[in-house]
C-alpha cells in the first residue's frame, strides 16, 4: 500500500468509526481529520466533500455483502427457489442489518442522496445475483427462461415500492401486508407454488 493509499484508508476508517459512533450530522470534516491526525486539506483532496466518503464506504460495504451472498448461495445445497427466498429474506427482512453506513443516520434518517445512491449500488451488485437465481428457477422448472428485462421489471418494481414506502415499513400491519404482496408477486411471476416465497 502506498503512502497516499495509507492516508486515504486512514481517513475512511476514521470517518466510518466517527459516523457510526456519533452520527453523520454530528461529525464534521475537521473532526475526522483531527481524529486521524491529518490536515483538513488532505480530506478534500481525496473526497471533495463529506458525503463522498460515505458513498465510497457504502459501496465497499455493499460490494462485500454481495460477494458474501454469492459465496453463501453458491454453497447452499437447496433448490434455486429456496435460494431466492433466502436472498429476499436477507434483503427485505427488518432483522437484516444492511450496510453499516445506514447506521450513520440513526437520528436524522437516511437522506435522499444516500437512499438513491444505495439503490444504484444494489442494482449494480445485487441484481446480478437475483437474475442468476431466477434463471436457475426457470431452467429447473422447465419454463421459458426469463429475459433480463423481465427480471429487471420485477426487481425495479419491488425496489421502487420499498423506496416509496420505507418509512411505513416500521408499521407491523403494513410490513406484513407488503411482504405478503411481494411474495405473491414473485410466485406468480415465476410460476411458483403458493407459499414458496413467504418472507419470514
Amino acid at each position: 500500500m502506498t503512502k497516499s493509499s495509507d492516508v486515504r484508508a486512514l481517513l475512511m476508517e476514521t470517518a466510518d468509526r466517527l459516523f457510526f459512533e456519533q452520527g453523520y450530522d454530528a461529525v464534521g470534516v475537521a473532526d475526522i481529520c483531527k481524529a486521524a491526525g491529518k490536515a483538513k486539506g488532505l480530506f478534500f483532496y481525496y473526497f471533495e466533500k463529506k458525503e463522498n466518503v460515505v458513498k465510497e464506504l457504502i459501496e465497499i460495504q455493499i460490494r462485500t455483502m454481495s460477494a458474501h451472498l454469492t459465496e453463501v448461495m453458491r454453497m447452499m445445497t437447496v433448490t434455486p427457489d429456496r435460494k431466492l427466498r433466502f436472498l429476499m429474506n436477507t434483503m427485505i427482512s427488518r432483522e437484516s442489518p444492511g450496510p453499516r453506513a445506514l447506521f450513520y443516520f440513526k437520528q436524522e434518517g437516511i437522506p435522499d442522496w444516500l437512499d438513491f445512491y444505495t439503490h444504484d449500488l444494489k442494482d449494480k451488485y445485487i441484481f446480478p445475483i437475483i437474475y442468476e437465481t431466477v434463471c436457475g428457477i426457470t431452467e429447473e422448472s422447465g419454463n421459458r427462461k426469463m429475459t433480463r428485462s423481465a427480471v429487471e421489471i420485477i426487481y425495479l418494481g419491488i425496489s421502487a415500492f420499498m423506496h416509496r414506502n420505507h418509512m411505513r415499513m416500521a408499521d407491523e400491519i403494513f410490513y406484513a401486508e407488503a411482504v405478503s404482496a411481494i411474495s405473491t408477486t414473485l410466485e406468480k411471476a415465476l410460476n411458483l407454488p403458493e407459499g414458496t416465497m413467504a418472507i419470514d
